[in-house]
């Protein structure tokens, strides 16, 4: 589960709920056509290793079902510690697969 808990212009708070506890993370949100880009991502929560890959690419499929898009854009910010601090972290793209219903 993932949601947002406050908003300021284009800056979002938002709580999401994993197996060994919650996350916060804070971003930039904006819309491009059907994408929804998240930059300068950053994520706070339980500690190294409390969470997985998976687990995060399954909020942000669940965070594009709830915007209606077709991918959600993750940028991470600049590291300020754990792995290669300094360094930004290459994008991530997220297909978010939609329910599509046929009107007759």
């Amino acid at each position: 589960m993932i949601e947002i808990v406050e908003q300021d212009g284009n800056v979002f708070e938002l709580h999401g709920q994993l197996q060994h506890g919650e996350i916060i993370i804070i971003t930039e949100m904006t819309y491009k056509g059907c994408m929804l880009i998240l930059d300068k991502v950053h994520i706070g929560g339980p500690g190294p290793g409390s969470s997985s890959r998976s687990e995060l690419l399954s909020l942000a499929r669940e965070l594009g079902k709830q915007h209606n898009v077709d991918e959600v854009i993750i940028h991470g910010a600049i590291r300020s510690s754990g792995a290669k601090p300094g360094k930004k972290p290459i994008p991530i793209i997220q297909k978010v697969w939609r329910v599509v219903i046929k009107m007759y």
